[in-house]
């Protein structure tokens, strides 16, 4: 199998959740799905970006498609429909990362040159909290539980973020065993 449509390097492919469909994307700006069955053909385009593609996500259900980019922001897709239904703007330079939460609220976290990690709520227009690193951020992710944001960057250290505590949804453990809970600050 040998997929070709892109114009430029490709930096990054993600596997829909039912394994059916393969989104790819680079320097060409554009998100190219893939079935990966049958002829495995090029079935969609996504365009939308101003500059290259750095990474994608599915979210959990499969239903959206995160994509960070050069230009600066960060793109949720319908990944039924194609189309562009949120445009994550904040960030100063690129962003190079994006990571969507596991469960609990529609959150999104980024990670950008501009030293910095953002979260979102997807429902809300800017980011719900920014957390400020000394170096280029190039990784982003959340831990199994969504309750911390893990980032590595150009300093060479993988750092976790605590975002606020409305945004975390405890764990059947956390409600047995509530002395295990970590506490910002604490």
């Amino acid at each position: 199998m040998l997929l070709s449509g892109h114009e430029g390097e490709v930096y990054c492919c993600k596997f829909h959740p039912n394994g059916n469909t393969l989104a790819s994307a680079g320097f060409d700006r554009l998100i190219l799905l893939w079935n990966v069955y049958g002829d495995c053909d090029n079935f969609a385009t996504l365009k939308g970006h101003s500059g290259a593609v750095m990474e994608l996500h599915y979210n959990t259900d499969g239903s959206m498609l995160f994509s960070a980019s050069t230009d600066k922001t960060v793109a949720v897709w319908d990944s039924e429909t194609g189309e562009r239904v949120k445009r994550l703007k904040g960030h100063t330079s690129f962003v190079n990362s994006c990571y969507p939460a596991r469960r609990g609220p529609q959150l999104v976290c980024t990670g950008s040159d501009d030293g910095t990690v953002k979260l979102w709520d997807i429902r809300k227009k800017a980011a719900v909290q920014t957390f400020q690193n000394t170096y280029q951020v190039l990784a982003v992710t959340f831990n199994d539980t969504s309750d911390q944001i893990i980032s590595g960057g150009i300093d060479n250290d993988i750092k976790p973020w605590v975002p606020p505590a409305e945004f975390y949804i405890p764990t059947p453990l956390d409600l047995l065993c509530p002395s295990l809970l970590v506490v910002q600050g604490q």
